[in-house]
């Protein structure tokens, strides 16, 4: 007990720390893999503006981390924000998810003392001819995700399941990252949907898609009051990025 009011105290005190810290400022564009170095010795302040930080997923034993909960003061509360402390010297890395739906990670080296206060913004693409997907890589992207919802890991992928606290999507349904996947070029999510409201609500695959999915299942197509259902999805992203 006392080494948890400890760890709530040092804490909270890293929050006033951060409160008068100038932040430093990068951009991500989806999936990007960031390099940085943080404080091994203080807890480092992380959050993506005008998004929050939902989804937080890494190797146990390779971060100490909170979220801003604890943070009863609404004036000096960042919603969203999240604050990590390496714990290895081997580089650790950690996934991120907002809100928004945007995915990014940051690739970790244990440097400095005193703890970083960093700001992401997310970095829409700029408008260009695409070429229309061929019907290869959709297929391709089906069967991966054919085997995932059977319960079958398929070759070449690593993952299984995270802690994730959620989200609210559409006001109506609570979304939650259960597992999570990684291949030579695909990314696979398994989210569990549940319906929040005392009304019967209709879903499709469209309400979860967005034009970094590659392939989409959903286990139900109507949810009744506290029923949950599983959302399943494809993107691509290699491991190594």
């Amino acid at each position: 007990m006392v080494k948890y009011f400890t760890l709530i105290l040092t804490f909270l005190l890293t929050i006033q720390c951060h409160s008068n810290q100038v932040p430093e400022k990068l951009n991500f564009h989806e999936n990007d893999r960031i390099k940085i170095d943080l404080s091994p010795f203080s807890y480092n302040k992380v959050y993506v503006k005008g998004e929050e930080i939902t989804d937080v997923y890494f190797v146990e034993g390779e971060f100490n981390y909170f979220q801003d909960d604890y943070i009863e003061d609404k004036k000096t509360k960042d919603d969203g924000a999240i604050y990590i402390v390496p714990l290895t010297m081997t580089s650790p890395i950690i996934y991120l998810t907002t809100n928004k739906g945007h995915h990014f990670s940051l690739q970790v080296m244990a440097k400095g003392e005193e703890g970083k206060t960093i700001s992401f913004n997310y970095r829409y693409p700029k408008r260009r001819a695409v070429k229309k997907q061929t019907q290869r890589h959709a297929t391709e992207a089906e069967t991966l995700l054919k085997q995932i919802v059977s319960g079958h890991l398929p070759n070449g992928f690593t993952g299984g399941s995270v802690r994730d606290r959620g989200f609210s999507f559409d006001n109506a349904i609570h979304m939650k990252l259960v597992k999570f996947y990684k291949g030579d070029s695909y990314k696979a999510y398994v989210y569990q949907a549940t319906n929040k409201s005392k009304k019967p609500v209709k879903v499709n695959p469209e309400q979860f898609s967005d034009k970094e999915t590659k392939a989409i299942v959903v286990s139900e197509s109507q949810l009744k009051p506290k029923q949950s259902m599983y959302v399943y999805t494809i993107i691509e992203g290699s491991k190594h990025a």
